[in-house]
This record gives C-alpha cells, structure tokens and sequence, in this order.
C-alpha cells in the first residue's frame, strides 16, 4: 500500500535556492502515480535523521475505512518488510484517529519516551490531513540512503 512518491518522481531534494526553483517547477504539473497531476507543492527542510519511521493511512475500500501502516523499517519498500514488523490498525471513521491507537503503534514499534511522543503527534497531525484533505493516501516514508 505504499506511495511511491519518490520512485514516482514525486519527491525532489534540493541543496540551494536554485535548485529548489528547479524542483519545483519540474513538480508541477507533472504526472506522478497512477497519473495523477501534482497542483501543490509541500517543501520542507531537509534534516539528518538518527532513525527512519515509516507510516502511512490510506483508504482501504475493502474495509472502507481508512487504515494506519507503521514501522520501525523505514526508509525501504514497505511492501518488502516482513508482516510481524508491521503495524496496521483500521481506524473507524466515525470515531477517527484516537490516541489508545498511536500508543499500540509506538509500543509494537519499540518507541519510547519523547520519540514516542513526537511519532503520536504526528500520526494526530497526519489523520488531520487525510481525513480534512479528504486523501486515499498519506504517507511518510524517508528514501533509502
């Protein structure tokens, strides 16, 4: 169920301004998976990472409802991790995104303390946008070094 927005070219790094203005003119407009047309243009900072996360919620029609994907394995193919390191739990939508949810993922994922806490933020934060954007798919998946 993974994204593939780098495989897709939808993921672009930049090292200077320059090189920003460059990304994302090539971003918009462009076709990304399954041929959908990119209209915004997210950027952020590029940090250095100690560890990489990966998770995604993303609409599962055959349980219609949205479903959270989590694990400690990020930064490859989500879909090459073994099952028993994966942590996916259906969200009912009409109750949505509850904490009891982010702690079962950071306590399968190994996570603690302020991790733990900053990974429950973001997953809070990251049901926002699917579910306010009204998105099939959100995910935050590092690429592989």
């Amino acid at each position: 169920m993974g994204g593939k927005g780098g495989k897709s070219g939808g993921i672009k790094f930049a090292k200077n301004e320059n090189e920003l203005r460059e990304a994302v003119k090539a971003l918009l407009n462009s076709k990304v998976r399954g041929g959908l047309t990119v209209t915004k243009v997210l950027v952020e900072d590029m940090i250095n990472i100690d560890r990489e996360l990966y998770v995604s919620i993303a609409l599962d029609r055959s349980q219609r409802a949205p479903v959270l994907i989590a694990s400690a394995e990020g930064g490859v193919e989500i879909e090459s991790v073994p099952k028993e390191k994966i942590f996916t739990r259906r969200i009912d939508p009409l109750i949505g995104y509850s904490d009891y949810i982010g702690r079962e993922a950071t306590a399968f994922m190994g996570l603690q303390g302020d991790v733990a806490s900053q990974f429950r933020d973001i997953l809070s934060k990251l049901y926002r946008v699917f579910n306010g954007e009204d998105c099939e798919l959100v995910e935050i998946n590092p690429p592989s070094s």
